[in-house]
């Protein structure tokens, strides 16, 4: 026991595992959320008014200042030299998410059947948004697979992808709220049993 967390304090000393950070970012403020060995870390900074509103940028210039300082701020914090990676969490933008349901398929017809509902849920044209998906449900019984799909303007993605780069986040993906929770939910809901 003792060696296997030396080993584990070594790696994380030596980077062996990245870090990866969870940033928030909604009209008032931005937020960093990363572990510290076990420990949930949360570091924030309050936006200025007028700089962010409602999914978009308002002043790129200022917006880019603040994302420099804040991320020179949390670097010191979290031990990181070069880019941050993150995983960024869009709280304040209007991104349109479907529920829609499948029958019980597997492998590359599902990725199919997933494609064609993604196509005639989208809320504009395919070359105009991102989209993304995620299984939330599987019923046996019933055969039944629920998936929640989520749109989010190209133009939006661009320049926030452009923006937080040159700030030095590097980002492995951008999600919403409801994306995000569905997600911890799945992870923490392994081996739980409904009819205990």
């Amino acid at each position: 026991m003792f060696l296997n967390n030396f080993f584990k304090k070594i790696l994380i000393f030596l980077r062996a595992k990245p870090l990866i950070a969870g940033l928030e970012i909604s009209d008032s403020a931005l937020r960093l959320a990363y572990f510290h060995g076990e420990r949930l870390e949360l570091v924030s900074f309050r936006l200025p008014p007028g700089i962010f509103q409602a999914g978009k940028i308002k002043d790129r210039k200022e917006f880019v200042l603040i994302l420099k300082k804040f991320k020179d701020q949390t670097s010191v914090k979290i031990g990181v030299r070069g880019k941050i990676n993150v995983v960024v969490c869009l709280s304040s933008v209007n991104i349109y998410t479907q529920i829609f349901s499948l029958p019980y398929l597997q492998g590359e017809k599902f990725e199919k059947a997933v494609d064609l509902n993604l196509k005639m849920v989208s809320p504009e044209k395919s070359e105009q948004t991102y989209s993304g998906w995620q299984v939330i449900a599987e019923d046996k019984n019933t055969l039944k697979i629920e998936v929640l799909s989520a749109f989010l303007s190209r133009a939006l993605v661009d320049e926030l992808t452009d923006v937080l780069s040159e700030a030095r986040f590097f980002i492995l993906a951008i999600e919403s709220r409801s994306f995000a929770l569905a997600r911890l939910i799945r992870k923490l809901a392994i081996g739980f049993d409904s009819l205990r």
